[in-house]
């Protein structure tokens, strides 16, 4: 059979044999549409399967003989039912509210909540990063990388959701920064409220200030409970229709994932329920809800406690006799001066609602721990099943509730002290002429970034063998000798016990480094993303994405209210005032700047550095490519490039050899190609240079805020430094580019931002952030799973002639891989199942980044090491290695991977082909970049165009090797005449 000689049967064309044979095809990210997918035009498609998020569609019955010809490879053979499958409106989906004004404004919100969300898509991604299971030491002094005792011993999975956690705080602390801060508290006062303010705003001037603390607050619950709302839309929109499959044939009945299910030597993709199963107790999101109400409660506190206290704004004058830390004689032992009340003594109501809201808080980080410890990823414990799970997720949600119940009684009780507190109060907090910042988020955000960065840095040790316990106590030792260093240098003319809590500092972070990175006997990982640190790496870029978002909606909020697009340090220029009702305009020349916590305006340099060292190092690295000459790299196979200058097999010289002059045109556009695509595989090396500016700009902007704070006692500002002009410039400028994207984005499409970001990181399921995107494969894996046992098993009646070939495109590629392994799962056949992928990164970034996913010992395939930042050929060491190594076969010594399980004996060789070629910027071998069974190479030229064109990452079934792979796929599954 050749898959050339048949086009789409036309109206009126005599009866031919029922198609046996289901080629279904699976786009990439990019959200391709069906149409381009099956290389027709839209208009002959039909979607015969779906609705608007995913969908099945087949070429119309009638040809178009108005049409253009098809594209080559378009042709469909008799003996084959060829499908699309669309999915990508699922990565991507954001409701739309209406056309109209207040629609788009709608829409501008959900967009500005997405953007939100990326800290936590992150947060998601190094929970799957990490080890999965503990290692079992084999007997030669090896690791065998599949666990002995399946997801029960999956480790540091607590301090990722602890971590998302505190995500969240953070989130509603720099809310709260900007809301109850820089408006409520800057921006207005008694009589008068800034010109730049919307006149909804004007109704709080008449209010005293802690009245519009409570109301204010409103706001950052609001922006958490749009994002959950986001979250909750976009999960329940996935759920499948049950009611349409009453017989349950075309859709899995979802088993639940066991402790028992997740058996010893096998991937832990194929463990039962696996996309059924929930990753974490519903009752977390009401656990994150409750902690941020608990963390706004205990800074409304903070502020009530000691904002009434001359002398406890900032760290020089925080740790006096009168304000104590809060417990005056008993802990700093000494009494307050005379006249002087300690801020307990003045407040007591504020100081047992701060206690309150710090244990809550404690006792939801606790909870979640306890949680995420008794239900450890998809295999939970025995007792979760049946009548004893249903009632140990009764407990869960309990005490989440009663957990929520209680911030919510406390705040309610917080809001109302400061609603109905004494005159007094209310007249001490507003009677300085230049008013006041909110003295409850002055801390706050610099020690929750603390907490998250040494989480994160303990996370570059997890798969390194490096304790987190040990992680955890050097950087916490190194961050409490550095402040307290700085503040006794703050406090007191005393240097040398400064210097010598520096030079500890730096001796217990050399130890951390050295925990972190020594190398352990028995543990090699070359294979391994960024050397075994992804995890911590990704939650450094978190944490780095959430300060920047958070930084830029502070200092934007600063600037929008003063004016002008850059702060210039908190200078006197006062800001102009509305006055509302019984203001004085002689106020005004005293107001100085709205100015924010320091945390957030010495950020903006840290970003400057980032994309300065960042940015710098990929310009040189790409100089050194491009002012080189041209060089012949290792190609899948030689006859794909119809010019001079191909090459396939080991390098002679160890690295690649410049092309032969002089070169033809279609050589120097196929090797110029291939020098870009190259260019772009060094995504790894840009991530790893991000995730390491990143960690550098937030200890710098931590510890250089310690020591030049914005705001004084008083609330005047500390005078004009370069740092916090050019840092305001940076993140004003980040803002605009953020709010001009998202109002056109939101004007033209209806469709979340960055939609190819939402593509690669929602793919696995959410397990570390209730609050985060929903993972799409959760229902991209079932319905696939329906439609092939649907084919395979029509009407209950099996038929040994029908076949599945998936032909799956990039991160299509991964998709079909889960829904294998899910397939096996559920012991059901996969002899009459070949496997096309093309264009894929299963190897060279899947493998690499989630090794106990789609690792060597997942895929059955040998693992890749990382591309090289500064060669020519990115991959010549891998290159080298396969050419050197013995080829063997894709299933040896992985009796359960994928290449086993499509491999039917006697012939060893697997129902598995995969397309590859150099020009392609994120498409690589599975398997080696030697000859071997499963790569084969596609044309760098795309034959399908009529003008001589580049084929790159698309167009692979176009291309002349795809026909000819197809017949190969289907001779290894035994169809005659292929």
């Amino acid at each position: 059979m050749s898959v050339e000689s048949n086009g789409p049967a036309a109206a009126g064309d005599g009866a031919t044999a029922e198609p046996h044979i289901l080629e279904l095809r699976i786009h990439g990210v990019r959200d391709t549409p069906p149409w381009d997918i099956l290389g027709v035009g839209r208009e002959d498609v039909i979607k015969v399967a779906g609705d608007n998020l995913g969908s099945f569609w087949i070429l119309k019955k009638a040809a178009n003989v108005d049409a253009p010809p098809p594209q080559f490879g378009s042709e469909v053979p008799k003996s084959i039912r060829r499908e699309a499958y669309s999915w990508g409106s699922m990565a991507r989906y954001a409701p739309t509210p209406g056309a109209n004004l207040l629609g788009k404004s709608a829409a501008v919100i959900r967009r500005v909540g997405w953007l939100m969300m990326l800290p936590f898509a992150l947060c998601n991604a190094a929970y799957w990063m990490r080890p999965l299971a503990r290692a079992r030491q084999t007997t030669g002094g090896g690791r065998n990388p599949v666990a002995d005792r399946g997801w029960l011993d999956g480790s540091d999975g607590g301090i990722v959701r602890v971590f998302g956690l505190f995500l969240t705080l953070f989130l509603a602390a720099s809310a709260t920064a900007a809301s109850v801060d820089l408006v409520g508290n800057q921006c207005i006062r008694t009589g008068q409220v800034c010109s730049t303010l919307p006149g909804l705003f004007d109704g709080l001037a008449s209010m005293d200030q802690p009245k519009r603390n409570v109301i204010l607050t409103l706001l950052p619950l609001a922006m958490l409970l749009v994002i959950y709302a986001l979250s909750v839309l976009g999960r329940v929109r996935f759920s499948a229709n049950v009611a349409a499959h009453p017989g349950g044939a075309s859709l899995p009945a979802g088993t639940t994932a066991s402790a028992e299910s997740a058996k010893p030597d096998h991937p832990l993709l194929k463990t039962p329920g696996f996309w059924h199963s929930p990753m974490m107790p519903r009752a977390t999101e009401l656990l994150h809800l409750a902690g941020a109400g608990a963390l706004i409660t205990a800074m409304l506190a903070w502020d009530s406690l000691y904002s009434p206290v001359p002398g406890c704004r900032n760290l020089s004058t925080f740790f006096t006799a009168q304000c104590g830390a809060g417990f005056s004689e008993a802990v700093v032992g000494q009494a307050p001066p005379a006249g002087a009340r300690s801020a307990i003594a003045g407040r007591p109501d504020s100081f047992t609602v701060l206690l309150v809201a710090l244990a809550l808080l404690a006792a939801v980080t606790c909870r979640i721990l306890v949680s995420v410890t008794g239900n450890a990823d998809v295999a939970a414990p025995r007792k979760r099943a049946g009548n004893a799970g249903r009632a140990g997720g009764r407990d869960e949600l309990w005490w989440a509730a009663t957990l929520l119940g209680a911030v919510a009684a406390l705040g309610l009780a917080n809001a109302a002290m400061l609603w109905l507190g004494p005159d007094g109060m209310a007249a001490e907090s507003v009677s300085s002429p230049q008013h006041r910042e909110f003295l409850g988020v002055f801390w706050t955000p610099g020690l929750l970034i603390l907490v998250m960065v040494g989480m994160s840095i303990s996370g570059l040790g997890w798969r390194r063998g490096a304790g987190t316990a040990a992680s955890l106590v050097l950087f916490g030792g190194a961050a409490a000798c550095f402040i307290g260093g700085a503040v006794i240098m703050k406090t007191t003319a005393n240097r040398t016990e400064p210097a010598i809590l520096f030079a500890v500092t730096v001796l217990l972070l050399a130890g951390l480094a050295l925990h972190l990175f020594r190398k352990r006997k028995g543990r090699n990982h070359q294979h391994e993303g960024w050397h075994g640190t992804g995890p911590g790496l990704i939650m450094i870029i978190a944490v780095g994405v959430a300060v920047a978002l958070s930084s830029v909606l502070v200092v934007g909020t600063a600037n929008f209210l003063n004016g002008r697009l850059s702060l210039t340090g908190g200078t006197a220029s006062g800001v102009t005032w509305r006055i509302v009702d019984g203001g004085s305009a002689a106020d005004t020349a005293a107001a100085p700047a709205v100015t924010e916590v320091p945390v957030y305006d010495q950020y903006g340099l840290a970003l400057l550095f980032t994309v300065v060292v960042v940015g710098l190092v990929l310009m040189v690295a790409m100089f050194r490519q491009l002012r080189g000459p041209l060089v012949v790299l290792s190609t899948p196979d030689p006859t794909t490039m119809p010019a001079q200058g191909t090459e396939a097999g080991k390098y002679p010289q160890g690295r690649p050899a410049p092309s032969s002059p002089p070169l033809g045109n279609v050589a120097r556009l196929v090797l110029e190609g291939r020098r870009t695509a190259g260019l772009l595989h060094r995504v790894e090396h840009s991530l790893g240079w991000l995730g390491g500016t990143f960690l550098v700009g937030l200890l710098g902007s931590l510890a250089w805020s310690l020591f030049q704070p914005s705001i004084s006692e008083g609330g005047t500002a500390t005078g004009a430094l370069w740092t916090q002009q050019m840092s305001s410039v940076v993140l004003g400028l980040v803002a605009v580019a953020l709010v001009g994207g998202i109002v056109v984005s939101a004007a033209s499409s209806s469709v979340r931002p960055a939609g190819v970001l939402w593509d690669l990181m929602c793919f696995l399921p959410n397990a570390a952030h209730p609050l985060g995107p929903p993972c799409y494969a959760e229902r991209v894996i079932p319905e696939l799973g329906a439609r092939i046992e649907e084919w395979l098993d029509p009407e209950g009646g099996a038929s040994s002639q029908r076949k599945v070939v998936i032909s799956a495109h990039s991160l299509g590629g991964v998709l079909a891989v889960a829904c294998l392994f899910a397939r096996q799962a559920e012991h059901k056949d996969l002899s009459n199942i070949g496997l096309m992928t093309y264009g894929c990164q299963l190897r060279a970034y899947f493998g690499r980044f989630f090794p106990e996913l789609f690792g060597p010992a997942a895929l059955g395939t040998p693992g890749s090491e990382g591309a090289s930042l500064w060669a020519a050929d990115p991959w010549q060491k891998q290159v080298d290695h396969d050419f050197s190594s013995t080829p063997g076969t894709a299933a040896d010594n992985h009796p359960q991977s994928l290449a086993n399980l499509l491999t039917t004996p006697p012939d060893g060789v697997p129902r598995w082909i995969n397309l590859w070629r150099r020009t392609d910027f994120i498409g690589f071998p599975v398997k080696s970049y030697g000859r071997n069974e499963i790569d084969r190479g596609a044309d760098e030229l795309d034959v399908s165009s009529y003008m001589l064109t580049l084929a790159t990452h698309s167009g692979y079934p176009s291309s002349r090797a795809y026909p000819s792979a197809m017949v190969e796929l289907l001779m290894r599954m035994d169809e005659p005449g292929s």
